[in-house]
């Protein structure tokens, strides 16, 4: 990993969740990028979309209207196909008809709850617990002081007191942070797990390349999805 200077933002949130660890801080960094380019992902799905009915019903034109268009191409010599259409309507359809499935590829999960509270404060709270910190429903406690800084850093509004508080009180009800796997305390250990979690992360967020910027340098990662934002709303419809 090489090294590069040290981002205020981060140094924050770094003090609040008491860490001095150069290696967990790279994970830490890698985590909050593949929940930001996650929300974003997100955001980005409801604005073209619209709500989950409206994105059904339009995955249900696109499968038969690819459907009908592949049957019309075959039957012409001359034009050739750029994508598959057999493909693309199979996927629409498979969408179409397993909601879950849809409601996964748009980061919902059949709830209620927003998108912040579901993508971003509960995977908080998880990194909270992996730090070895307590998870305390103190309204100005820990939690929201770095979600504070997170919405800042994500770019939206300051999250709620009590709307955090009881999003804690759901979270430690339900048993998951009794769950959570603590950050490897060892060297060796956690090399091994961040490894894995670059691994993963390339995978998941292919759209955040160059990896070796992420771990010590957040920054080209939030311009360049901060920049694809300011684009994207500049272009007329």
């Amino acid at each position: 990993m090489r090294n590069a200077p040290t981002i205020p933002w981060f140094d924050e949130i770094a003090s609040i969740l008491k860490i001095d660890d150069a290696a967990i801080k790279r994970l830490l960094r890698i985590q909050l990028a593949g929940i930001q380019v996650f929300y974003l992902s997100a955001v980005k799905v409801r604005a073209k979309c619209g709500n989950l009915d409206e994105h059904r019903a339009r995955l249900g034109k696109i499968a038969v209207l690819s459907r009908q268009l592949n049957n019309l191409m075959n039957n012409d010599v001359v034009l050739r196909p750029v994508v598959d259409l057999r493909e693309l309507s199979a996927e629409a359809e498979r969408l179409y008809k397993d909601i879950d499935a849809l409601r996964s590829e748009r980061g919902e999960n059949g709830t209620k709850t927003s998108l912040e509270r579901r993508i971003i404060w509960e995977r908080v709270f998880e990194l909270m617990v992996a730090c070895g910190l307590t998870l305390g429903t103190a309204r100005k406690g820990t939690a929201f002081k770095l979600l504070c800084v997170v919405h800042a850093v994500f770019g939206i509004h300051a999250p709620r007191e009590e709307t955090v508080y009881k999003a804690i009180i759901v979270f430690k009800s339900n048993g998951r942070h009794q769950t959570i796997v603590r950050f490897p305390t060892t060297p060796a250990r956690r090399a091994k797990i961040e490894v894995q979690v670059l691994e993963s992360f390339g995978r998941n967020y292919p759209e955040a390349f160059p990896l070796e910027e992420i771990p010590d340098n957040f920054a080209p990662l939030l311009l360049r999805l901060e920049s694809a934002r300011v684009t994207e709303k500049s272009t007329p419809p």
